[in-house]
């Protein structure tokens, strides 16, 4: 049950989210170095980090669930449980990942979203290797922003990656991002937000739509931040809700 946000401010935006488990779990703050070795790809060659990288993690390890890059790209991943959402083989001739490095590859690979979604045609998820073994890929969505406060979501969708331009700066888990969009805009008249009407059927659940709606609907109608470090604490206000 995870949400994450995007608050701009006037030079830029932050993003934050919540990662919530019913178990305990280890996590801690990770850097990457320039030409470090992360994990090696499907085709059993390592992959390097080109831009210096942080993040968090768990248990020291370098698969990142968020993390920021040297050049303000940022990005979360969050559980998106479904079904046949990566392909079973490898394809020669693309980069071969599991969704469980993707976040990792792509923030210490590219400057901007720009660069991610020109990319994106190459990338290649799977849940089986190069020698038809079963690799650690878990269901994942993932969501990036960048210096210009463009932001994205992208989504496997039978086999292939996909990305939906985000306007509404929230990302939570299942249904896919269409689904969500079309909730929000049969609960929130998205041109009158400020009117009362439009917050009067506010859902109250911690499913996955509702959240979205919660978040987005809060994000929105926040008070403007004028720098990062306001930006910052109002994410974290909104999460606590």
């Amino acid at each position: 049950m995870c949400t994450g946000i995007k608050i701009n401010y006037e030079d830029g935006c932050v993003m934050g989210r919540t990662m919530d488990y019913e178990v305990p779990l280890n996590y801690n703050v990770i850097y990457l170095p320039k030409k470090y070795e992360f994990c090696n790809d499907l085709m059993g060659k390592p992959l390097y980090s080109k831009y210096k990288t942080l993040g968090i993690c768990f248990e020291n390890r370098d698969p990142l669930k968020d993390g920021i890059n040297e050049h303000g790209l940022m990005g979360i991943t969050n559980a998106f449980s479904g079904f046949n959402l990566y392909a079973n083989q490898s394809k020669s001739e693309k980069i071969n990942i599991s969704s469980l490095n993707y976040l990792t590859y792509a923030l210490t690979n590219y400057k901007s979203v720009k660069e991610l979604i020109e990319d994106l045609p190459n990338i290649h998820m799977s849940t089986k290797d190069h020698m038809g073994e079963n690799v650690i890929s878990p269901d994942f969505h993932f969501m990036f922003a960048d210096s210009t406060k463009r932001c994205i979501i992208i989504e496997p969708r039978k086999g292939e990656l996909i990305y939906y331009e985000n306007p509404y700066d929230v990302m939570t888990n299942s249904p896919g991002f269409e689904s969500h969009v079309r909730r929000l805009k049969q609960i929130l008249d998205l041109d009158n937000l400020v009117d009362f009407n439009s917050a009067k059927n506010l859902p109250g659940g911690y499913d996955p739509i509702s959240r979205f709606i919660k978040a987005f609907y809060l994000t929105k109608m926040n008070v403007k931040p004028n720098s990062s470090k306001e930006a910052l604490s109002y994410s974290y206000n909104i999460m606590l809700q």
